[in-house]
């Protein structure tokens, strides 16, 4: 039961780190955790375009968006994530998420829902 309990506020920690870092699209999600996984390193833009198969501009948005919210410093055409408790707690939170299908489910359907149009 305690687990469950754990598991409910880890969730609701995630969702609340994903809304208030905008993190609203799995392009997103990707180069976060790929950055996570190279945590003590800045990539260049091309590697990281390369790494992520995203577009010369859909990387630059991307990167651009995650600066502004603080996840990530940019410099001399490298990024890197930023190095606080608050963003790495968050991502291995992410991470966690990630790695157990039925939660990573979860988690690319609620970035879904934000990113498709609605049409009433």
């Amino acid at each position: 039961m305690q687990n469950s309990n754990r598991t409910r506020a880890l969730d609701e920690n995630l969702s609340r780190f994903l809304a208030q870092r905008q993190i609203d699209s799995f392009s997103k999600v990707w180069f976060l955790l790929f950055l996570w996984q190279r945590s003590e390193e800045a990539i260049n833009r091309d590697f990281a375009r390369i790494a992520t198969f995203s577009d010369e501009r859909t990387l630059d948005e991307i990167i651009e968006e995650l600066a502004d919210v603080g996840l990530i410093t940019v410099g001399d055409g490298t990024c890197a994530l930023r190095r606080e408790t608050e963003i790495e707690v968050g991502l291995h939170a992410m991470l966690s998420t990630y790695e157990d299908p039925v939660a990573r489910q979860q988690l690319l359907g609620r970035l879904y829902r934000h990113s498709t149009p609605r049409y009433d």
